[in-house]
């Protein structure tokens, strides 16, 4: 939560009225402005106590936190509802899954790009984007998106230059930080590509300089805390 308080702080400081409730909620994650936040703070809460009461019946637990997030969200968080689970379960299987041939992975990675391009087409047609805003439309966009993120999952495994690759290990470096402050922005580019551009340049380098100083901020309280818990000892 601290770069997204940093961030926030400096928002509504310059942005908006600035009020404190608002701001309490903010920065505590109870209502945040980017959803993605909100999103994310909804699944430590479901993964922190479900490990904490229920640890045996965990992946059962995660099944129906994803399910009613599916159902109970917005469109735009349902559409990542089953990427933790997946993920979850990528994870406990892990070594099974270094085990399997690159045939294997070569053909759920093209299995997973077909079904999600067919996905894909299949959005384009005006009858279903009638159905824009709605669980249906976000069915088919959740299609797309593990689809391409199975594929790309899958292709790594396969060529380890794209697991080495600088472009890549940055992007997921800063992914978080890039979001943060490319949010206030991409409203105002009026559709003008070099303002784009010049948009991901900048956040690419603000988030890596960002990440660094959250970084090197967190490592400093975390070691504050632990000084302080080795006193009250």
């Amino acid at each position: 939560m601290l770069p997204y308080t940093i961030v926030i702080t400096i928002w509504l400081l310059v942005h908006e009225e600035f009020e404190v409730t608002r701001y309490l909620y903010e920065i505590t994650g109870i209502k945040t402005t980017y959803w993605y936040v909100d999103y994310q703070i909804k699944w430590y809460v479901v993964f922190f106590f479900t490990l904490l009461l229920i640890p045996n019946y965990s992946l059962a637990a995660f099944t129906l936190a994803t399910l009613a997030m599916f159902v109970l969200l917005h469109s735009l968080a349902a559409e990542q509802s089953f990427a933790f689970l997946i993920g979850v379960i990528i994870a406990r299987h892990r070594e099974k899954l270094q085990d399997l041939s690159r045939r294997k992975w070569l053909c759920i990675a093209c299995i997973s790009v077909i079904v999600a391009f067919s996905a894909l087409a299949f959005k384009q047609l005006p009858e279903v984007r009638a159905y824009l805003g709605t669980k249906f439309y976000s069915s088919i966009q959740l299609i797309i998106n593990l689809g391409l993120g199975l594929a790309i999952i899958s292709l790594s495994t396969i060529i380890s230059s794209i697991r080495s690759s600088f472009l890549l290990l940055i992007s997921g470096y800063v992914s978080f930080e890039i979001y943060l402050l490319h949010f206030p922005f991409y409203g105002r580019l009026n559709n003008r590509i070099e303002l784009a551009i010049l948009l991901i340049i900048g956040s690419i380098v603000a988030s890596y300089l960002f990440m660094k100083l959250t970084g090197s901020m967190s490592a400093r309280i975390s070691k504050f805390n632990k000084l302080s818990w080795r006193r009250n000892m």
